[in-house]
């Protein structure tokens, strides 16, 4: 038999034969419970009252003959599921096993765990009820209010490194594109700094993604889709910080894709001086010093080194009439050329009059 509730009484009966198969009425039998502090049982009514949860053995005497059942006193504990309001439902179920090895006693208390996984939810404040109900406990069901701050984790990335990374379920979601999983990364920068940051995926560059930039408090700084000459990965290049302190760069995808991927976050430092300019006329021949040419315009070259390879770099020239003084401001800006290790070869074309630079 099954106690649903403590406090409950249940009179047990026997029933038997003689040696001769022959039926015996009304038995004369003396009861017996195991674990009398759970259930105790009167010893010739045979009626018995639960106490605490859990399972007890009762056994009967007749003569010298013996037998028992097992009686469980188990009130059942009834966790209502809910279903969270969540980007993603997740479900609140009840767990058998609880109900099972969890006691309570008249004045006392247990303590009931419910456990929520954020994986794939969007940074945010979440909130729902979780309701509570025994069978024959006062106040019941019992609705509890409950909320949960999802943060998502950032990693840190140093200036001038590539981090790998992974768009999988388990990540949080976006909050700029909310069927995209997302990364997070921080870096702390300073007032006027000048970044790049590349969210590429080798050499599959058809797979999309997309980036953000943000500053402490969330707020979208800068965005990109597809960056020039990568496909459809993102970029974003020459980016003046606009104060101090803690950015965010959020690594996402146009769609809800999964794929592996690497942030890149350079910090542009100065490159070391150049070689000593050298003239020459269009057509790649050498013009002396002091010396004079036919041509409308020459061409002044450079070879030029930066320790940084992500970096692109060019030439600027401040070319004056010798009458003129120099203003320490750039006339004429070659074109863009990418790093190399071993310099850069880098030129700018002026006209040619009576100049100086």
């Amino acid at each position: 038999p099954k106690f649903n509730r403590l406090g409950d009484t249940l009179t047990f009966t026997a029933s038997g034969t003689d040696s001769l198969g022959t039926p015996i009425p009304s038995p004369q039998v003396s009861w017996v419970s195991r674990i009398p502090a759970r259930l105790s049982i009167d010893s010739v009514t045979g009626l018995a009252t639960a106490h605490d949860t859990g399972d007890v053995r009762v056994v009967a005497t007749h003569d010298n003959a013996s037998d028992s059942t097992l009686a469980q006193v188990r009130p059942p504990v009834l966790v209502a599921d809910q279903t969270l309001f969540f980007a993603d439902s997740l479900r609140l179920g009840s767990n058998q096993a609880d109900t099972t090895y969890r006691r309570i006693r008249d004045s006392g208390t247990v303590t009931l765990g419910v456990a929520v996984h954020a994986s794939g939810l969007a940074e945010g404040l979440y909130g729902d009820t979780v309701v509570l109900s025994s069978v024959g406990a006062k106040n019941s069901p019992e609705r509890i209010r409950v909320s949960m701050h999802v943060v998502c984790p950032t990693a840190l990335v140093a200036a001038d490194t590539s981090v790998a990374g992974t768009f999988a379920p388990g990540d949080c979601r976006s909050p700029q594109r909310a069927r995209s999983f997302a990364d997070l990364y921080r870096f702390t920068g300073n007032a006027g700094d000048t970044i790049n940051v590349f969210l590429t995926t080798g050499a599959q560059t058809d797979l999309d993604t997309y980036l953000y930039l943000l500053n402490a408090s969330g707020a979208v700084l800068a965005s990109n889709d597809d960056c020039p000459g990568l496909g459809r990965n993102s970029c974003l290049t020459q980016f003046p910080l606009p104060a101090g302190g803690q950015y965010r760069i959020e690594a996402t995808t146009f769609d809800s894709a999964q794929f592996a991927y690497t942030v890149t976050l350079t910090h542009p430092v100065a490159p070391s001086a150049g070689t000593p300019l050298a003239q020459r006329t269009t057509g790649g021949a050498a013009i002396l010093p002091h010396d004079s040419v036919n041509n409308t315009t020459v061409v002044l070259a450079a070879t030029g080194h930066d320790n940084n390879v992500h970096d692109t770099l060019r030439l600027q020239v401040e070319v004056r009439p010798v009458s003129t003084a120099f203003t320490g401001t750039p006339t004429d800006t070659g074109g863009v050329a990418p790093n190399a290790t071993l310099g850069v070869p880098l030129s700018v074309t002026v006209p040619n009059l009576q100049t100086r630079w």
